[in-house]
């Protein structure tokens, strides 16, 4: 009678890995590097993060805006200058609104459309000053805003 092989052998202990070759060694080695590593990646990302333009301080920003403006079109120039006289006339609200317009112009260049952003910056600081000083015009123009984003 023939025998068939392995049917009458012992299977092998499959419950504990071989850690006597040179693959299972090596994984054994590497994990921890490999986990200090990782955390060392994720630790360090995030250093340096862009946080965005800075404000102008409000005595900028007129001056900034004539000479930023002086070679755009007429329409843009006299949108900046409608921005810039509400700015002036502390007219937050409608300089606020006037500078999002302003955004909203397709062929701005790079540098116009940041310093528009940190016009903004400037007018959201000065609103704010201007609700907490008591100022109802501004405090409403808030509650709108927000109810319509």
């Amino acid at each position: 009678m023939r025998r068939r092989p392995g049917v009458n052998e012992a299977l092998p202990d499959l419950t504990e890995p071989p850690l006597n070759t040179f693959f299972a060694f090596m994984i054994r080695v590497i994990k921890p590097f490999l986990f200090v590593f990782i955390c060392l990646l994720f630790v360090s990302c995030g250093k340096g993060k862009y946080k965005g333009p800075d404000a102008l301080t409000p005595e900028e920003l007129p001056a900034a805006i004539r000479t930023a403006y002086a070679e755009a079109p007429e329409g843009l120039k006299a949108m900046s200058e409608q921005a810039i006289g509400a700015f002036e006339t502390e007219e937050y609200p409608k300089a606020l609104v006037t500078f999002q317009n302003i955004l909203k112009v397709p062929n701005l260049s790079e540098d116009q459309r940041a310093l528009a952003s940190r016009c903004l910056i400037t007018i959201n600081e000065k609103l704010r000053a201007a609700v907490e000083a008591g100022d109802t015009t501004a405090s409403q123009f808030r509650e709108f805003n927000a109810a319509t984003k």
